[in-house]
């Protein structure tokens, strides 16, 4: 059986080795090697046995000169007779005897070299090999004093006898590395390269089967293949559980995301169903405000040129109704003074009106230019005041402005100091005799300025309040008894706006009439971040720091707006920049990079999906993380926005606690 079994494992290691190229290579490594050692050592080897088989041509040559010359008779002719019956034994193919430095005396065979250096001759001195043949002298024969022979061979036969024993060895060196190699060989497939093939066979048949298939001789064996097969197995069991876990965690998601699939899918189907709509929509709305602003545009023209065209006689009735009522030269009477009074009243009345109306014309279509700086209220009142004065003290009415703070508002003094004298002129002109006008400024705890103006005349009845600041609106009690426009309160309203501020109207039948008007207290702006006041540029520039968190909250309801900023007013270095819709929005999110979005879903015009939509499909804004404020609180409502790709889903009324807990971790 044992014999059997070697007789197996070697036609298994020769079955290996015919199919295994890393065997072969091994072999041919091994079979290289010892070819390079043995020839390295053949190599010193052959010279050595060249100069063996050398020397002993020489010495047999040379001995047999030697036993020829001294059994020889001394006279030359016997010599001559001797040295020619040696030519050809054991390759002498000349010789000479010759005196030294001298001629031959007796010369047979191949000529021989004539200038030996026979003081150089020890017996067999001074050797000289020369194109395959060898020649050497003689001494210390029974030939007269001074006599040499000079011996020529053919050293032939000696390459010949190398070139045997070269190839002799070089026999015996193939059949001794062709045992070794294979002697090696076999040794090493025992020892490595079968159990690296089972090992092999074991790693694919268990890749193969998804189950580990070693053999227990692999997994049992002491040295270190053992310790892969161990090794091996571990792994393969590890990352066929890890496999198993994955199958199992991807069919999971797999219905995770199809569940996710079909309410994107639905969303989607929601959000081009609604963009089809607000297409349809902005389409319309298009051609509406293109025929608004024709008809604005064709408003503003008419008025202009109605302006010019009225102001050219309106300035001769004004001027000559001066001169008449000046005239020293040529006094009116009463009478005429009376008419010529009423007729300059009306006409700076009609101007006041043109004027109106062209500001008011330039406000709706966008005319106006602003530039926003940082005043403070109290300068503006000085000027006002020293305006106003001699007006108030006509109707001997008490004017009287106060300054509360010292804070400064960012707004257009020009347009500043036009509303607050058309206030102040109001309150002035429908107000008591001997009545006050008090105006200033004080601030209020949302951080906002407000500028009031207060007088004590007739009130306001509550309903018609709402109606004071519609165009050429006038209070009925006074339309008759007071001129005026009906515009400007209009004009007054639209500045505020413009401005970034809000007015509102308080009255009390019988008591006055306060109006109010809050701007954003300036040095508070770089905290609460760069407000946008409808595109109209700032004569300076506001930055938020570098290290400051930025958070954009799209909403259209000031009093959220204010209740978030106060909410960020607890954390340090947080900026706040706030848009009405969601066009102002996006164009905002682009242009300052914020950190966060806070984004209200209920929006006029685009909603907070639509918005969030576009917001993601623009690689600037892509990666902003959005949150979403919504009244709608059901959870298909969260769920939906969760969907969307809100990375928050928060709902009114807000918990202040968690979102600032919610802006701090994003923010981090």
């Amino acid at each position: 059986m044992t014999g059997a079994g070697s007789h197996g494992d070697v036609m298994t290691s020769f079955q290996f080795s015919k199919t295994s190229g890393l065997a072969w290579r091994y072999a041919g490594y091994i079979f290289a090697s010892l070819i390079f050692i043995e020839v390295m050592i053949l190599i010193p080897s052959a010279v050595f046995r060249y100069q063996q088989l050398r020397e002993d041509l020489i010495h047999e040559a040379g001995h047999l000169v030697e036993l020829a010359v001294d059994h020889s008779n001394v006279d030359s002719s016997g010599i001559e007779r001797l040295i020619s019956d040696l030519l050809g034994l054991n390759g002498i193919v000349g010789l000479a005897i010759m005196p030294s430095q001298h001629d031959p005396v007796i010369s047979i065979g191949d000529r021989v070299q004539s200038d030996f250096d026979f003081s150089a001759f020890d017996h067999h001195g001074n050797i000289l090999d020369q194109d395959g043949f060898i020649e050497f002298g003689i001494t210390g024969t029974t030939l007269p004093e001074g006599m040499k022979i000079v011996v020529r061979l053919d050293s032939t036969p000696v390459f010949g006898q190398l070139l045997d024993y070269i190839g002799m060895v070089l026999f015996l060196v193939v059949i001794v590395a062709a045992f070794l190699t294979f002697a090696s060989l076999h040794i090493t497939q025992r020892l490595f390269l079968l159990p690296l093939a089972e090992l092999r066979s074991g790693l694919l048949d268990s890749i193969a089967m998804q189950e580990v298939v070693f053999s227990n001789e692999m997994l049992s064996r002491p040295d270190e293949l053992g310790s892969i097969s161990r090794q091996c197995r571990i792994l393969l069991k590890r990352l066929f559980d890890a496999k198993g876990h994955l199958a199992a965690t991807n069919k999971l998601l797999s219905g995770e995301l199809a569940k996710r699939n079909e309410g994107l899918e639905k969303l989607n189907d929601d959000l081009t169903r609604e963009l089809a709509s607000r297409h349809v929509v902005e389409r319309d709305l298009k051609k509406a405000r293109d025929r608004a602003e024709k008809a604005s545009q064709a408003k503003t023209e008419f008025l202009s040129a109605m302006s010019h065209e009225l102001r050219t006689p309106l300035n001769a009735i004004i001027g000559f109704a001066q001169i008449l009522e000046n005239s020293r030269k040529e006094p009116l009477s009463e009478r005429q003074e009376k008419c010529v009074r009423q007729i300059r009243i009306g006409g700076e009345h009609l101007l006041g009106l043109i004027a109106g109306l062209l500001d008011l014309s330039k406000i709706e279509a966008g005319q106006i230019d602003l530039e926003m700086e940082p005043i403070w209220p109290s300068e503006v009142f000085k000027e006002v005041l020293e305006l106003m004065r001699s007006v108030a003290q006509e109707k001997e009415i008490i004017l009287e402005g106060k300054r509360r703070t010292d804070k400064r508002i960012l707004a257009d003094r020009d347009h500043l100091k036009q509303v607050m004298v058309n206030l102040i002129g109001n309150a002035i002109k429908y107000n008591r005799q001997g009545g006050r006008v008090e105006f200033g400024c004080l601030e209020e705890p949302t951080g906002t300025v407000c500028l009031f103006v207060s007088d004590t005349g007739y009130g306001i009845e509550e309903h018609e309040i709402q109606t004071i600041f519609e165009p050429f609106s006038r209070l009925p009690n006074h339309r008759e008894t007071i001129e005026g426009t009906g515009i400007g309160l209009t004009i007054v309203r639209k500045l505020v706006t413009e401005m970034g501020g809000e007015i509102r109207c308080e009255s009390l039948v019988g008591q006055g009439t306060t109006f109010w008007m809050d701007f954003p207290v300036y040095d508070l702006l770089p905290k609460l971040g760069k407000p946008v006041y409808n595109g109209h540029s700032f004569k300076e520039e506001h930055h938020i720091e570098a290290n400051s968190g930025l958070v954009l909250y799209i909403e259209d309801n000031p009093a959220n707006i204010a209740l978030v900023e106060m909410a960020l007013a607890e954390i340090p270095d947080v900026a706040l920049v706030s848009a009405p819709d969601a066009e102002m929005g996006i164009e905002l999110a682009k242009s300052i990079k914020p950190d966060l979005i806070l984004m209200d879903i209920n929006l006029p015009g685009e909603n907070g999906f639509l918005a969030k939509a576009r917001l993601w499909a623009d690689e600037e804004t892509r990666a902003i993380p959005v949150v979403a404020i919504s009244a709608s609180a059901m959870e298909d409502d969260i769920q939906l926005g969760h969907d969307a790709g809100f990375k928050s889903y928060l709902t009114k009324p807000l918990d202040v606690v968690r979102l600032t807990d919610l802006i701090r971790h994003e923010l981090q």
